[in-house]
């Protein structure tokens, strides 16, 4: 999900994602991506505000960074 809401926010130039934009990319339920970003902001990944959405902290993006690097480095060894 971290990566998700980088990759969202990169690419359509905003800093909030909101809830139903994160669900509908992920392909999964609304309640899920609730649950995701509850589990994101409970480690203090990131931000939630009702009616704004989701916004990365400086350690969330770190982290998405990091787990960013790790999926290419992945990808290219298995490619």
């Amino acid at each position: 999900a971290l990566r998700t809401v980088l990759e969202l926010a990169l690419f359509e130039g905003r800093e909030w994602i909101a809830t139903g934009d994160l669900a509908g990319f992920l392909c999964i339920p609304l309640g899920t991506a609730s649950v995701t970003i509850r589990i994101l902001v409970e480690a203090r990944l990131a931000i939630h505000r009702k009616y704004e959405g989701i916004q990365l902290t400086e350690d969330g993006r770190r982290a998405a960074a990091r787990a960013q690097r790790r999926y290419r480095l992945a990808e290219l060894f298995l490619t």
